[in-house]
């Protein structure tokens, strides 16, 4: 392993293999969420009023955390996650030790790994993947029924801009 510099100025440690064979960059600079798991995070922060990306809870990171109901989300990439269930499912035990609700949304083929997981069959994340998601969350967090009520009648995302922004700044 070597210290690289990026152009933005962030040292970071890799190896040769990785940066020439693999074209890795700098991890503060690359992207490191996917436009599902930012579709899941815009459309969260019109339900939820505090919404944290990339939550770390006791040195685990979650990819969407909602502090008010204690519930992390986790978007699964089949391509990334495909040799990664045993360390998914030690992360589930991580999180669910400390009182934490969790739901994954895990693209086909990838199998869930707790009742409350979501498996999306579609190429593309979707309007109805999302309601699927927002009636799981429902199920688990009751009080919650009348705010996701009023997102399931609408056809389409809610926070297009927001997602369209985010986007952007890949």
């Amino acid at each position: 392993s070597y210290y690289w510099l990026c152009p933005k100025n962030h040292v970071y440690k890799a190896r040769c293999a990785d940066r020439t064979g693999k074209l890795s960059g700098c991890p503060r600079c690359t992207r490191q969420s996917s436009e599902p798991e930012i579709r899941i995070l815009t459309e969260c922060m019109y339900i939820f009023k505090n919404v944290i990306s990339r939550h770390k809870i006791d040195g685990v990171e979650v990819d969407i955390f909602i502090p008010e109901f204690n519930l992390a989300i986790e978007y699964d990439g089949s391509f990334f996650h495909k040799t990664r269930k045993d360390k998914d499912l030690e992360k589930n035990n991580h999180i669910n030790v400390r009182g934490i609700k969790l739901i994954r949304v895990r693209d086909f083929p990838l199998e869930k790994l707790s009742s409350n997981d979501l498996i999306i069959r579609e190429r593309m994340f979707c309007k109805n993947d999302m309601d699927e998601l927002f009636k799981t969350i429902k199920m688990m967090i009751p009080e919650l029924s009348f705010r996701i009520d009023e997102y399931l009648k609408f056809d389409d995302f809610i926070n297009e801009s927001l997602f369209k922004k985010y986007i952007s700044y890949f």
